[in-house]
């Protein structure tokens, strides 16, 4: 039905947002939780250059395939 990392139904993502939730009842009062999770995406997407990106952030690709008549694959 799906290929493995590609499931139709989104699991491998619920399942991880679930873990995250868990977690942060555990760990940390709610608002604290949601403002680590935040950042962390903040930096992932602004401030992290990746390799399979050319050194570019998560951001700099969108905005340039934005703004691209034809986006890089």
């Amino acid at each position: 039905m799906s290929r493995v990392g590609h499931c139709i139904d989104n699991g491998p993502v619920e399942s991880f947002q679930g873990f995250i939730k868990d977690m942060a009842r555990v760990l940390f009062a709610y608002e604290e939780a949601a403002d680590i999770i935040y950042r962390t995406y903040e930096y992932y997407i602004y401030r992290y250059p990746q390799k399979r990106f050319h050194g570019k952030t998560a951001n700099q690709v969108r905005q340039e395939a934005l703004t691209a008549d034809t986006p890089e694959q």
